[in-house]
């Protein structure tokens, strides 16, 4: 698949057909950069058959993460390295150690320290700039996401260049956290239409615990047979989500 990269305020953007496109679809993946949303590309080729241009959206922070793993693997790898690494303590310490050593060498690389300190103000930040550009050439952007990609979107949305928002698996609660009330506090606001799918065994909030959470008129959920990483839908399934999609996306 060939994409072309084009770089905006330090984020980088992938792009599958023209960026002068009218109108533009933006891949907002989850937290995670090494947790790809693949189930979804599927739907954004069909998009993209459609006259959409697909862009696959990564903030600084994200950018700066990756650059950062690829990095320090390559010093890791080192012979005379592997001797410290087998220790827990000493690898443990020994990644940080090299981790810190290129971030201090790369200024541009610097914002890794607020993507980590504030995540999602951050992220939200890096999504706005990039909007408010969008914004300026008259665009119809739409945003394609998965998991917390929903949520920066959401939150970055309402007074924003976006249109509509589809999310996969929003991220309601965290597993292994006490509730959060940042997470969906927006939601109930919200203006920006948002269809969320999500999973009934969801972890991050099955069908049984969404009921609870209060929602604006613009947002709209639809539960299927899934988990949170959405792995091996069936294609009639994808089938009629597409439908659905394409259904939300024209509609006033």
């Amino acid at each position: 698949m060939d994409t072309d990269i084009h770089h905006v305020h330090g984020s980088r953007l992938r792009c599958l057909g023209a960026l002068d496109n009218d109108r533009l679809v933006l891949l907002m993946g989850r937290s995670n950069v090494n947790k790809a949303a693949l189930p979804l590309l599927p739907l954004l080729h069909q998009l993209h058959a459609q006259g959409f241009t697909i862009i696959w959206y990564e903030g600084r922070g994200n950018v700066s993460q990756q650059w950062l793993a690829q990095q320090s693997r390559v010093w890791l790898q080192r012979p005379s390295l592997q001797a410290l690494l087998r220790l827990p303590l000493a690898g443990r310490l020994l990644q940080k150690l090299v981790k810190s050593l290129l971030l201090l060498g790369h200024p541009s690389h610097w914002h890794y320290f607020l993507a980590a300190w504030r995540p999602i103000a951050g992220q939200v930040r890096d999504l706005q700039r990039l909007l408010h550009d969008l914004a300026a050439t008259q665009k119809q952007v739409y945003i394609v996401s998965h998991s917390a990609g929903g949520r920066i979107a959401s939150l970055a949305c309402d007074g924003a260049a976006i249109r509509k928002i589809v999310c996969f698996g929003y991220p309601f609660r965290h597993p292994q956290r006490a509730e959060e009330k940042a997470r969906t506090r927006h939601l109930a606001q919200l203006r920006t239409p948002l269809f969320i799918i999500q999973g009934r065994d969801d972890e991050y909030g099955g069908e049984a615990a969404c009921r609870h959470y209060p929602l604006s008129a613009a947002v709209r959920l639809r539960f299927i047979d899934a988990d949170h990483d959405y792995q091996q839908l069936p294609a009639a399934l994808l089938d009629e989500l597409m439908g659905e999609i394409r259904q939300f996306f024209s509609a006033a």
